[in-house]
């Protein structure tokens, strides 16, 4: 499972829970709550696709605890859009992921695709460039 959280300033960082520990976090973890996060791996953000800017990602452990929050203190508008045409743009770096705000006109057909022996599903959605 992987999940993008965010802090009281709007600085994001991604976030990896293996399949054996999803059982453990599911019910706690909930979209716009506050959690206090402890013992949790620390590890370099070089995946192929990473969800955020930041240098670093955190991976959650059989020890990591998670505790929610009653502080209201982080932000709720947390986009920050990139304009369609700089990421048709051939030099933009696709290694992250963006929010992005365009007009959709089209979507493709589901394919699957295996690589190191992980199979992973893909669909080509369509934005007109000029957003």
């Amino acid at each position: 499972m992987e999940l993008v959280l965010m802090d009281r300033k709007g600085d994001r960082i991604g976030v990896s829970i293996r399949r054996t520990l999803i059982y453990k976090f599911k019910e706690q973890l909930q979209e716009g709550m506050v959690f206090t996060i402890s013992s949790s791996d620390v590890a370099s953000n070089s995946d192929l696709y990473r969800p955020s800017r930041n240098e670093y990602k955190l991976n959650f452990t059989i020890n990591t605890k998670v505790k929610l929050s009653k502080t209201v203190l982080v932000p709720t508008n947390v986009y920050s859009f990139t304009p369609a045409p700089d990421i048709f743009n051939e030099s933009y770096d696709n290694n992250y992921l963006v929010d992005v705000i365009g007009v959709m006109i089209g979507v493709g057909v589901e394919r699957e695709y295996e690589r190191d022996g992980v199979k992973t599903k893909m669909n080509v959605i369509e934005l007109d460039s000029n957003g």
